[in-house]
This record gives structure tokens, C-alpha cells and sequence, in this order.
């Protein structure tokens, strides 16, 4: 008993001191815990019940002159990366929510952001077989196939199903042609299921079928599959949208070998998407510049591409702010190789300026151009590009020019995606010789990917991985991952919230643009920040996110600054399910300021309307039905058919006292709502033309009104009838219209004299600019009526005629608020420039391709063959200009062999070369000025300085500065930030009452001719003068010779102008097939469509009980 006890109380003793030491331990972790560690416990709590939430700003609207919306925001379900969160969940569970939120997305066929690189499932060709014989790539070929094999059906039946632990990985064709028919507006009320493994289509049960087969064009009892296959109509940007998907390619694919239709195309199951890039970098570079091969370095490539492009600008690089003087290297340079220096340079505001020692007054361009072919003739470019702290410099020039080389020369030159293969290789431990399967398996390796996924499901993770990696992302700012998530997809996420941890739908405001296509020139387009000038401008410069959409051009990105917001955030306590249970803190969003622009909405739909409406008719050689009077389009009558090429044009209109754009619009045009949130590579191709080769192509993204600068035709005569009047010249003076005058060996004919020898008689000033007069004013350039010997009492010189247009705003920019693209501004003729211009083209071919002709025995190069340049070039400065026998013998002096042809595969010699296409052009005579005279040869201005041009006529000489921009609002409109002054000037005339004679001419046209047919009826006085210019040349695509284009201005009312109206359409024929344009668009304006409306209402009205 005694043992019994003892050992009891052994054991009582051994339990306290085991209770006492645990109570110790537990003590002290308490006190770790609550004492020690007590703070970073208490932040993990904090941080799990407390959340940050970024809040995007609005960006400004953009409305017109009445408010009416025209870029505005919606708000819409996007897919938002909480890079935080995913920051504390293990490898497995991060998997696991990410391939959740892909297999939702897939399901859905519900695009999101793919910027890893590593591309699956691409299209490419048989490397032991030829590509296709027109050059198209891969990708379009299977298109093709789609098509000229009627598979559409096939298609829409197809689908990838893959059984992951029991997640049903799903993605189905068909929901992806949905989608695209659904952002085009279109209903689909079909919907589909697996049923014995085949898909099965039915109608969803509310549609009203019958009226749902008549406005889609589908007759009545298409089953739904035929009804969708219908619906798509073969469209071809549709089609491109289903190859764009990794798993839509890989199910056609499998569809075409199955039918033994694939041609001599693979599937490519992986590749990194650097090695793709490089490839078709090389390609692109090497069809441009044939110095640039497979196996030139990218040194080499870059010193090409800097020649080319950004040598001569670079000469006038401005001091950097580490102390880089271009000039004085290139002096250092020369002076190093032994080579004259005979030029002096002035800084002048950070600004090298050049002048010639010798010639004092050669013009700093052609100065330039001759240092830099020297730089280039003496091999000196390369030591340029190396010399030191220069070639970062180079890079920014060629920024600025618009070049990307796509070459980094931050540590020596390479292509910056073989920089990034390697350093994408070293990131992931791939081997140089890894297939393309084993880099697959290494990367799920290195993320711990399950072996079981495949490509498809692995593709999805890893660009979810790579938005969580990517350089310069702030953890606590959400990634916007995918947009336009459907209400059941929303619905799932927010259900079973736990198995998305590190994802979040939010609510952002996307960019939307209520009424499409319209205006879409004026208000622009938004991209990613990409380029190194947007990068260092808005990330670098104003800390933008690096993932926000900007302005890329029109208004959107010449006022990104007053259109972006500042965004805001809460910080919220959030209970264990994470829903929000109090708001903390809070700083609201600011939206951008709000833009209200001068056009006139239903003014701009009006132009754009008449504008489709009558390339439209013109093409088919219809009647254009108005209420003021129907009008037949004129054919053409040299081919025999309508003016079927006429598929692009623009119209403008502004206000005359105020230079304020009314409207402007050019087609075709596109739908911005393309790029609210990046725009697609199927979308982007769909916007560009398929025969590029064929420069008058329909190009949607291009502004015809800013961009094209062409000759003007007849509506350039009121500029040579200001110009006689204002050196003297008798309005009421008859000059006797005899058909064509001679310059040398060469007629000049009045229009009615080349279509059917006819004469317009004796005619005044007025009745010149009525009738359209070409005899008229070439003989007011000769002082004479050269037919009858009768002075005309002035004589027009080419200044005279360029000095005129020049006051009157052609050639110059106009004032457009609009950055990008720039608007073109070539200025007005001008002999002299046409003479240094002619000169600098001939020195620059020259130095490029002399030596191929070289017979001599001395080395030529250096000075032997600047010497030899300089005396082909001093040619043109001849009086008398050399014959082509004497081009033969003093080619032969310089022991250059003329007879060679001077462009390899054609006939012409290289003395033809220099006499037919450099002296006899070079110099300006005559005829260049009778040419001028009717709005033909140099002369060449946009569509904005023609109206600008016709407005400063009809408002007494007051010549506008244009504007789009009405006033600029803070977001709540309670302040205005901005408010648009009227600018303008009055051009210096001897007479002002001159411009009435020019006015009375344009009212006469507006009630002649064809013109008359248009406008006769209606109860507005219009003042118009029509053109026509002609394009010379074969078009490459369709082997025939373009058609002339027609050109047009007006303005309105005649006793009181207003508004200013022109028109141009490329290859549309007569000036007159621009007038029902013209009169619509004044007709709107004026308020006659709401007059005609108001006519057409019922008289009576019967009272229904």
C-alpha cells in the first residue's frame, strides 16, 4: 500500500510539473502572441476583415454642340485579379481558382486578356512545301476553306469537352458566333445543349419567332441552326473572331483533315509567341528594305532603318539634357576621317542651325541633305550609331518620326523579342533545344499545374499568371482581366464566392459610343498604353496605370488629359463570406471633364447618311431622290459603266462667321466601340483593307477630310479669279472661249472642248466661273487670248496665283483640334521649292545607285563621287535643258555608262532616267502654271482647307481659325473650364468687293446643268463650284486606270451665308455627283427636312372614340 501511494503521488507530481512547465509554454506563446507578435497578428486579422477597393474613374463625356450624347460610359461586369489576395494562397488553391474562373470564361466563350507568350494551337505552313500563291497567311487560307466548303454547319456543331476531377472543362463554337452577332446588335434567340453527345439547337421560348425571321432576313421555319448559320452569312470578320480562339483553331483544324481539305497547313500545338514575332519582325523589315535579310545583325538592321528614315532629322536633334550635340559630333567626325567641313553651325534655342560656307544661299534642307549623304557615302553612320550615349537618342528620333525597329539598344542592339526569348528561356529553365511539348510541360511544372490539364485549360491559367507578374502593376489596384461578363456567369461567382479567391466582379465604367459609326473620325478611338512616348508620357510622367486604355487618336486622345478621371477607393470591413458590412474610408472617383464639340449631331447623321447613301448610287449608276428634286448620277462615258470605284469620300460643313465644324465625315468609318476594351486582332484586320497593294482602297480608320491632300480640280478657279481681280483684271471683260490654247508641243483644251470640240464663246469673269472655263483662266496666265492675239489687260504669274491660295488658307493647317492622325498641310506651289525638292531627290537616288554604273579605273568613292553627284545635279540649274544625246556624252565624261538601265527589270537607261524624270520635270515652266491656273499639277490641299477656303470667300474675306470644340465642362457641368473663342482674321485684298464677282459666278453654277436638277427647287439660294481631278496611273489590283475624283464647295444662303459646305469622293466621276451631298446636308441645316415633314402629315385627322 505504501509503494501503491507513493508511486501515486510520483505521479501527482510528474502531471504538476508537466502542468506548471505547459502553463509556462503556454504563457509565453500567449505573450508571443499578444505581446511580442501582437501587432502583426492584429494587421493579419485587419487585413482579412478590412479591404482596400479601388474605384475607376469615369472618363468625361464627349457630347455635341446640343448635348447630345456621343461618347459617354457603361457600366459593365468585368472579371477584376485582386493581386493582393492571390499573395497568401498556396500554389494548389491558387490552381485550382484559376482554372474555376477559365472554365466559367470558356463556357461563356467570353474573351479576357491573352498576353502570355506562348501561343497554342496556330496555323502555320508545311516548311517542305511553298505558302499560298497569293500570299496569304495561314490563318485566312483555313478561312477560306471555312467558306469555299460551306463547314459553317459543321462548325457550329462542334465543340471541346475535357473531364478535370470532375470540372466540366466546356467550350462550344457556336456560343463564340453568338457573342460577335450580339456585339453587332444582332438578337440571337438560340440557344444549344449536349444531348448524346451532339449538340442540339433550339429557340429560347419568349421570342416572337415571325417578326424575329423578318427583320433578320431568315425565311419563316428555319430551324435555329440554320437560322444562326444564316445570320453569319459568311462574315468574314465573324470568322476571323472563331479562329482568334486557341480551341475554335483546333476544332477546325481537326474538321478540315478529317476532309483531307488542310492543304499544305499544320497545327502548331505551342510556340513562344518571341520566336513568332521575330520571324515576322524580319519578314516585315526585309519586304521593306532590301539591305535586311535573315542573317544581318540587328545593328546592321538598325543603321538601315535609321538611314532611311531618321537621318536627316537627326541633324536637327536638339541639345539633350546630357549635354548630346549632334552637330559637333558629326563635325568631330569628318574632321576625324579627313573629311571638309564646309558648313558653319548655330545653336539657337537648343537648335543646331545650318548654313553653307560656299553657297550662301543654298536653303538649310538641301545643306542637310548633303552632310548626311556624306555621313553615308564615307561609312560614317556606324560610328554615329556607336558613338557614345548617342544611339538612345537615335531611338527617340525615330519615335518621333514614327519608326519602331523594334531593336533595343539599351545594352548594344538586338531585337527586343529575342531579348525577351532569352530572358523568358532563363525564367523558366528551358533548354535551347526543348520541343515545343517539353517547354509546355516545363512551365506547368514551374506553376505546379496538374498533368492531367491539357493545353487549353494550362493556356487559360497562364495568362492569369502573367497579368500577376507583369512589371509595374500596384498590388493593391485590381486587374481588369475580362469584360462583358454574362448575368449567369456574375450569378455562379457571386453563388460560389470561396472558389474564386482572388477574383472579384466589379462594375466598371467601359467606354460606349451610343451611336456607333457616327462621327467616329472626330471623336477617335482608345488603345493600351504601348508606345515608349505614351509610356514615358502617361506612366512615367502622370503615374497612369500601365493597363489603362488612353486616347489614341481624334478627340479622345488630343484631350486625354481633361477627358481621364482620378480614381478613388474604400476601405471596407467585410464579414467571412467577404461581403461588405461598413464603409471606413472613402474617396470618391472624379470623373474627366466633359467636351461638348461644335458639330451638330443630327447634321453629322445627315452628312453621313447622304454621304453612304450616294457613293452608294453613284456605284450603281441610280437616281438619287430628293424632295427638292431627283438627280441621276452621270456615268462614266469613256468605260461605259457607273463609277463603281467610288467607295470612299468625306463631306464637311462649318460655320462661316465662326470657323465652327458643323460636320465631318468621311467613308467608310468604323465603330469605336471596337476598342473601348482593346480592340481584337479580328477587328483590327476587319478595319484594314484586303488589297493594301491598291492606295485608293476604302480605309475605315482613315480621315479622308484632314489626312488626303489631292489637286482641287475646277474649285480652285475662284482662287485665279481673286488673284486677276486683284491685279487688275476687268470682271465685265468677255475673253472669247476658243476651244485650247498650245504651250510648246502640247494642247490645252477647255472641258467642252476635250469631250466634244466644243467652245463656250465669249464669257466674263462670272459666266468663266459658271460655265466652268478652263480657256478663261489659262488666259489670264498667257495676258492673252492666244487664239485671237487680245490682251485680257493682266497677266498671273505663279506667285501670284500661290500667294493668293496661300492668304486664303490652302495648303496651310487649318486649326483642327485634332492631333492624331495629323492633318496634312503640303503647302501651295512654289517653283523654287519644287526645283530643291526635284534636286534632292535626284542626289539622294544618286548617292544610293551611282556606283552600280561606274566604268572608270580610279576607286570611286569619297570625294571622286560626291564630285560626280554634284555635277549630274548642277544639270538642272542649266538654262537650256540638256538634250538626251548630251545626257549620253557627259555621262560618258564621268565615266558612267548611260546605257544601263537605270532600274533593274526595266527598259529605261539611266541617261533616260535623268533627263525624262528629273531636268525636264525639274524646272517650272508654263504649262505648270496653265495647270495651276484650273486647280490641276501641284496644287494639292485637304478637304478641311477647301471648306475653310470657300467659307473665307462667302463671309467677306474673314479666313477662320477651325475649331471642334464648343466649350469643356468639369463632370457635373457646374463650371465652365473652357470656352472657344471665335478666331479669325481678314485676308489683305485690294477690294473687298472683289469676292462678290466670285460669289455670283457659284450662284449662277448652283442653276446650270445638272447642278440645276439638284438645286432649282429648293427655297434656299446655294452658291457652289464643282471640280473634278484627275489620278493618273494603273490601279495594281483591279489593271485599270483610276477614275477621276470629284470635288465640290458651296455655301449658303447666297444673300447671307452661313454654312459652308465641301465634298470630295475618290474616283466618283463628275463634280456634280457631289451635289446631292451638298444640298442635304444644307437642307438639314436650313431646317427643310422638318418643313418637308410637317408637309407630309395627314391634313385631317379622323377622332377614333
Amino acid at each position: 500500500m505504501k509503494n501503491n501511494s507513493l508511486n501515486i503521488q510520483k505521479r501527482y507530481k510528474i502531471i504538476s510539473i508537466f502542468s506548471v512547465v505547459l502553463f509556462i509554454l503556454l504563457t509565453l506563446r500567449l505573450a508571443t502572441l499578444t505581446i511580442a507578435r501582437g501587432d502583426h497578428f492584429r494587421q493579419i486579422s485587419e487585413n482579412m476583415r478590412i479591404k482596400d477597393i479601388y474605384v475607376t474613374a469615369p472618363r468625361g463625356e464627349i457630347r455635341d454642340r446640343n448635348g447630345i450624347l456621343l461618347a459617354g460610359n457603361k457600366p459593365m461586369f468585368t472579371l477584376q485579379i485582386l493581386k493582393d489576395e492571390f499573395s497568401g494562397i498556396k500554389t494548389n488553391e491558387k490552381n485550382e481558382y484559376m482554372l474555376n474562373v477559365i472554365t466559367l470564361l470558356e463556357r461563356d466563350a467570353i474573351n479576357y486578356t491573352t498576353e502570355f507568350p506562348l501561343l497554342i494551337n496556330e496555323y502555320v505552313y508545311d516548311e517542305n512545301e511553298s505558302e499560298s500563291d497569293d500570299g496569304i497567311g495561314p490563318r485566312d487560307q483555313v478561312l477560306d476553306i471555312i467558306v469555299e466548303n460551306d463547314l459553317i454547319d459543321e462548325i457550329l456543331s462542334s465543340y471541346y469537352l475535357n473531364d478535370i476531377d470532375g470540372i466540366e472543362f466546356k467550350y462550344f463554337a457556336a456560343q463564340n458566333i453568338i457573342n460577335s452577332l450580339e456585339f453587332n446588335s444582332k438578337e440571337v434567340p438560340i440557344k444549344y445543349k449536349i444531348q448524346n453527345d451532339n449538340l442540339i439547337f433550339s429557340f429560347k421560348e419568349e421570342i416572337q419567332l415571325d417578326n424575329w425571321y423578318k427583320e433578320n432576313n431568315i425565311p419563316l421555319d428555319s430551324d435555329p441552326k440554320t437560322s444562326l448559320k444564316l445570320m453569319i452569312d459568311n462574315d468574314k470578320t465573324i470568322l476571323k473572331k472563331l479562329l482568334a480562339h486557341p480551341i475554335n483553331r483546333e476544332l477546325v483544324y481537326n474538321l478540315i483533315k478529317d476532309r483531307n481539305l488542310e492543304q499544305n497547313i499544320l497545327l502548331k500545338e505551342s510556340e513562344i509567341s518571341f520566336k513568332r514575332n521575330y520571324i515576322n519582325l524580319k519578314k516585315r523589315l526585309s519586304n521593306i528594305y532590301p539591305e535586311i535579310t535573315s542573317d544581318t545583325t540587328a545593328e546592321e538592321d538598325f543603321k538601315v532603318i535609321f538611314e532611311k528614315n531618321s537621318l536627316r532629322n537627326f541633324l536637327k536633334y536638339e541639345i539633350s539634357d546630357d549635354g548630346i550635340n549632334i552637330s559637333e559630333i558629326v563635325i568631330k567626325l569628318f574632321e576625324d576621317n579627313d573629311i571638309n567641313v564646309d558648313y558653319n553651325v548655330e545653336v539657337k534655342e537648343g537648335v543646331p542651325i545650318y548654313s553653307s560656307i560656299n553657297d550662301t544661299e543654298m536653303e538649310e534642307p538641301f545643306l542637310i541633305d548633303i552632310i548626311a549623304n556624306r555621313l553615308i557615302s564615307n561609312e560614317l553612320v556606324d560610328d554615329l550609331i556607336n558613338y557614345s550615349g548617342v544611339a538612345s537618342h537615335i531611338q527617340k528620333q525615330m519615335i518621333n518620326d514614327g519608326i519602331s525597329s523594334g531593336i533595343s539598344v539599351t545594352e548594344g542592339f538586338e531585337y527586343s523579342s529575342l531579348k525577351s526569348l532569352k530572358d523568358f528561356m532563363k525564367k523558366y529553365s528551358i533548354p535551347e533545344d526543348a520541343t515545343e511539348l517539353e517547354v509546355l510541360d516545363i512551365i506547368k511544372k514551374y506553376y505546379s499545374l496538374k498533368p492531367e490539364l491539357t493545353k487549353n485549360e494550362v493556356y487559360g491559367i497562364l495568362n492569369v499568371y502573367h497579368q500577376l507578374e507583369k512589371p509595374g502593376q500596384l498590388t493593391y489596384i485590381p486587374i481588369n482581366f475580362s469584360y462583358g461578363l454574362k448575368n449567369e456567369t456574375v450569378a455562379k461567382i457571386e453563388e460560389q464566392i470561396a472558389d474564386f479567391d482572388g477574383f472579384s466582379v466589379s462594375l466598371e465604367p467601359v467606354r460606349y459610343y451610343p451611336h456607333g459609326e457616327s462621327a467616329s473620325h472626330i471623336l477617335g478611338y482608345m488603345g493600351k498604353i504601348s508606345q515608349a512616348n505614351e509610356i514615358e508620357e502617361y506612366v512615367n510622367k502622370n503615374n497612369y496605370n500601365p493597363d489603362v486604355l488612353i486616347g489614341k487618336t481624334g478627340i479622345e486622345e488630343s484631350f486625354q488629359k481633361n477627358l481621364y478621371g482620378k480614381n478613388g477607393y474604400k476601405r471596407v470591413e467585410v464579414d467571412s463570406l467577404g461581403n461588405t458590412s461598413k464603409v471606413i474610408d472613402e474617396i470618391k472617383p472624379q470623373p474627366g471633364d466633359n467636351i461638348y464639340l461644335s458639330i451638330d449631331y443630327k447634321l453629322q447623321k445627315r452628312a453621313e447618311d447622304s454621304l453612304d447613301s450616294v457613293l452608294r448610287t453613284i456605284r450603281t449608276g441610280g437616281i438619287d431622290r430628293s424632295p427638292w428634286g431627283d438627280y441621276e448620277v452621270v456615268r462614266s462615258t469613256d468605260k461605259g459603266r457607273p463609277y463603281k470605284n467610288a467607295t470612299s469620300g468625306a463631306v464637311m460643313a462649318v460655320d462661316v462667321n465662326t470657323g465652327e465644324v458643323l460636320a465631318m465625315a468621311s467613308y467608310p468609318s468604323f465603330d469605336p466601340n471596337l476598342f473601348a476594351t482593346g480592340i481584337s486582332t479580328a477587328d483590327w484586320e476587319g478595319l484594314i483593307p484586303e488589297t493594301q497593294e491598291d492606295p485608293l482602297a476604302p480605309r475605315p480608320l482613315y480621315n479622308v477630310a484632314t489626312q488626303t491632300a489631292i489637286q482641287p480640280g475646277s474649285t480652285f478657279k475662284m482662287v485665279t479669279a481673286l488673284a486677276g481681280l486683284e491685279k487688275g483684271l476687268d470682271p465685265k471683260l468677255k475673253i472669247n472661249d476658243r476651244g485650247y490654247i498650245t504651250i510648246g508641243d502640247t494642247d490645252f483644251g477647255c472641258w467642252i472642248w476635250n469631250q466634244h470640240q466644243g467652245m463656250h464663246g465669249p464669257m466674263n469673269l462670272v459666266e468663266a466661273i459658271r460655265d466652268s472655263c478652263n480657256y478663261y483662266f489659262y488666259s489670264l496666265a498667257l495676258g492673252e487670248n492666244q487664239r485671237t492675239g487680245e490682251a485680257v489687260g493682266v497677266k498671273l504669274d505663279i506667285t501670284d496665283i500661290s500667294n493668293m491660295a496661300e492668304k486664303l488658307g490652302l495648303g496651310s493647317k487649318t486649326g483642327l483640334e485634332i492631333n492624331v492622325p495629323h492633318e496634312a498641310a503640303p503647302g501651295v506651289p512654289n517653283p523654287e521649292v519644287q526645283l530643291n525638292i526635284q534636286k534632292g531627290a535626284l542626289r539622294r537616288w544618286l548617292n544610293a545607285n551611282i556606283h552600280k554604273f561606274y566604268v572608270g579605273s580610279f576607286k570611286f568613292e569619297d570625294e571622286l563621287k560626291q564630285n560626280t553627284i554634284d555635277a549630274i545635279v548642277s544639270w538642272i540649274d542649266l538654262e537650256e535643258i540638256p538634250s538626251l544625246d548630251k545626257v549620253y556624252k557627259d555621262l560618258a565624261k564621268l565615266d558612267l555608262d548611260g546605257t544601263k538601265p537605270a532600274i533593274e527589270g526595266r527598259r529605261d537607261t539611266l541617261a533616260d532616267y535623268i533627263k525624262f524624270s528629273n531636268l525636264n520635270i525639274a524646272k517650272w515652266t508654263l504649262a505648270d502654271t496653265i495647270n495651276i491656273t484650273i486647280g490641276q499639277g501641284l496644287n494639292s490641299y485637304t478637304l478641311s482647307q477647301m471648306t475653310n477656303y470657300v467659307a473665307t470667300i462667302s463671309n467677306g474675306g474673314y479666313k477662320n481659325k477651325l475649331t471642334l470644340i464648343s466649350n469643356i465642362k468639369n463632370s457635373d457641368n457646374s463650371k465652365i473650364e473652357f470656352e472657344n473663342e471665335p478666331a479669325n482674321e481678314r485676308i489683305e485684298l485690294n477690294n473687298y468687293n472683289n469676292l462678290d464677282y466670285l460669289k455670283e459666278g457659284m450662284l449662277q453654277a448652283a442653276n446650270t446643268g445638272l447642278n440645276k436638277n439638284v438645286f432649282g427647287e429648293l427655297p434656299v439660294k446655294v452658291s457652289i463650284k464643282t471640280g473634278t481631278a484627275e489620278r493618273s496611273g494603273i490601279n495594281p489590283v483591279t489593271r485599270d486606270t483610276y477614275d477621276s475624283f470629284s470635288y465640290e464647295v458651296a455655301f449658303a444662303p447666297y444673300d447671307n451665308p452661313r454654312i459652308a459646305v465641301a465634298v470630295v469622293i475618290f474616283q466618283g466621276g463628275a463634280g456634280s455627283n457631289c451635289s446631292p451631298i451638298v444640298r442635304d446636308v444644307i437642307a438639314e441645316y436650313m431646317g427643310l427636312y422638318k418643313v418637308e415633314e410637317a408637309d407630309n402629315l395627314p391634313i385631317e385627322m379622323d377622332i377614333i372614340p
